[in-house]
């Protein structure tokens, strides 16, 4: 992983909480977006190794975010953080090609266990290294 993380939710501390845990984890965030306009220009800015990208927000919500990432980046991994996982999710993830829905009350922990499949299936999180692109 080289350019890190993109974190995109429209409730700051909800970023900050994922933003702790990331980088506790040892991965690196390069950015944060409140809202789904946001998201696509600093993706296109930093160009991420993922975008973790909540469904609810306002201006462009996730998953038209998440359509246009797709299109853009297609090998960035997507991972729909949210609280409207279950099978309108699932359905929802499918159509638009996200990688991963998780549901936000599985918590941290299976946040975790996306992100190393995600961007590191056989290694161990990586050191984390200083500053952004």
């Amino acid at each position: 992983m080289s350019n890190g993380l993109l974190i995109v939710d429209d409730d700051p501390t909800i970023r900050s909480i994922i933003r702790s845990f990331v980088e506790a984890q040892g991965y690196k965030v390069c950015g944060e977006a409140a809202d789904g306009i946001e998201a696509i220009e600093r993706a296109k800015e930093l160009q991420p190794d993922l975008i973790l990208l909540d469904l609810a927000m306002p201006r462009l919500n996730g998953a038209e975010a998440a359509g246009v990432l797709r299109r853009s980046m297609p090998r960035v991994p997507i991972l729909l953080f949210t609280m409207f996982a279950g099978d309108f999710g699932e359905k929802l993830a499918s159509a638009i090609g996200v990688n991963v829905v998780l549901s936000k009350p599985e918590g941290l922990s299976k946040l975790g266990e996306h992100l190393k499949v995600l961007l590191n299936p056989t290694e161990e999180p990586p050191t984390l290294s200083s500053g952004c692109p």
